[in-house]
């Protein structure tokens, strides 16, 4: 086994290759009959609270930069749920969503 089929072997690489960064199936040699991965739009629940991974799904920055915001008081301050636990309520997302222009 030579050097390339190593690589091959232990990286997957093939004439089918998934990108795990975007979740995409890259077809390779005209095979258009690949499964694609459709996006799905992020939602705003109605009522309740929404935790950080959630609230970077659709305000795009990054969690350092969110917790900048709001130590700085552009972004809006978070509930206590539990010692390591913080949660924000969605209205109070929605209506950041609607000042920032979104």
């Amino acid at each position: 086994m030579g050097f390339i089929d190593l690589i091959t072997f232990f990286f997957g690489l093939g004439p089918e290759t998934i990108n795990p960064y975007d979740g995409m199936t890259k077809p390779t040699q005209g095979n258009s009959k690949m499964p694609q991965k459709i996006p799905v739009t992020p939602s705003i629940p109605d009522t309740g609270f929404m935790r950080i991974t959630e609230i970077l799904k659709v305000v795009p920055i990054g969690k350092s930069s969110w917790w900048a915001g709001v130590k700085s008081g552009r972004y809006p301050q978070g509930v206590k749920l539990g010692p390591k636990t913080t949660a924000w309520k969605a209205d109070d997302i929605r209506e950041l969503i609607n000042k920032l222009g979104g």
